[in-house]
């Protein structure tokens, strides 16, 4: 949860009544994001593989699922997103997805012209550089969730589990 709070409060600058669009909404991190998106007031939307793990991400806190597997093209997952988020769209996208491509060293890349001429920008997290550089942040990192936990905020009990199958 120390990650995903710095890569959605300190770099993303997420704030209340904000839109943010979490992949993987149902999985390890993007649980956490869910979370932690709803907490600090931001309307969630998610995305998430199936009917069973689109229930898990509204019981995390997400306004609005989105089932991918129920799109055949990728025209009509972009326009359930386009809706989903609103005429506004996401203000931010929190993409905790990398798996095998990450793993075999096949990172993507983004094209820094689509960025400029489509106003967004692209934002990185390297935790462990922070331990180092930055150790106020990583301390807040471990205090704030720490203090939404107490609060019942957020839930790491795992208690939203679902038998799949």
């Amino acid at each position: 949860m120390p990650d995903g709070w710095v890569g959605l409060h300190h770099r993303a600058g997420l704030r209340a009544g904000e839109t943010l669009l979490v992949h993987a909404a149902a999985g390890g991190v993007g649980s956490a994001a869910v979370q932690l998106g709803a907490a600090a007031g931001a309307r969630v939307v998610g995305v998430a593989g199936g009917p069973d793990k689109a229930a898990v991400a509204r019981r995390l806190g997400a306004e609005v699922v989105v089932d991918r597997t129920a799109h055949s093209d990728p025209a009509s997952f972009v326009a359930a997103l386009r809706e989903a988020c609103g005429p506004g769209g996401a203000d931010v996208v929190y993409d905790p997805v990398g798996g095998a491509a990450f793993a075999a060293g096949d990172i993507p890349r983004a094209a820094a012209n689509h960025a400029l001429v489509k106003n967004y920008g692209v934002l990185g997290l390297h935790g462990g550089l922070y331990r180092s550089r930055r150790p106020e942040v990583v301390r807040a990192a471990a205090e704030e969730p720490a203090g939404l936990v107490a609060r019942g905020a957020v839930d790491t009990t795992g208690r939203v589990v679902v038998e799949v199958g």
